[in-house]
């Protein structure tokens, strides 16, 4: 009898366990999700750590939702599972939309996914810089200097400026497209 005292003062409105051990796993990801966003920001932030620490939240929160959802569903409160399963719906209609419009942007837009072939590495070769002399150069971080190298960030037109200005060159010769490319 003293349990169901005490769960009764926890729970006044009758509220499940599992209801409420959903909502502080979700919130508890999201809240983590939100801090490291907030305590992620660096002194010098250029537009790839930034869009790096946005996708990090943005991803967190879905993960919380989808959480969420998959323990409400498994919940017995009856009355509130339509709720649920309409959210689960929701959260698969985002991802999926998400998806569809990254390969319509690819299709549709094929000159936007082109590869851009870099001669940074060998550039700095020539002038004897590390990627962090050169990131201190342009005003960006390291780690957005090796993703541009490693070909998985390709920079912003501003950047490719610095970039080539610092190197005494143009643009062009060292970002380039492929050729399989400009015949598209």
């Amino acid at each position: 009898m003293a349990t169901k005292d005490k769960e009764s003062e926890l729970f006044p409105c009758m509220v499940p366990a599992i209801i409420c051990n959903a909502t502080w796993v979700s919130l508890s990801f999201s809240f983590a999700g939100f801090l490291l966003y907030m305590f992620s920001k660096e002194k010098v932030e250029d537009e790839f750590i930034e869009r790096l620490r946005y996708m990090s939240l943005a991803k967190s929160l879905l993960l919380t939702w989808l959480i969420a959802s998959v323990l409400f569903l498994t919940s017995d409160e009856l009355q509130l599972r339509g709720f649920y399963i309409l959210q689960f719906q929701l959260f698969l209609y985002v991802v999926i939309y998400n998806y569809y419009k990254k390969w319509k942007f690819m299709v549709a837009y094929p000159f936007k996914a082109c590869v851009v072939k870099n001669l940074l590495k060998v550039e700095r070769a020539k002038k004897n810089l590390t990627q962090a002399d050169l990131a201190k150069l342009v005003f960006v971080s390291r780690q957005t200097i090796n993703a541009i190298e490693s070909g998985k960030y390709v920079p912003s037109s501003v950047l490719a400026l610095k970039i080539a200005q610092v190197f005494e060159t143009s643009v062009n010769e060292i970002f380039e497209l492929e050729e399989s490319d400009w015949a598209k």
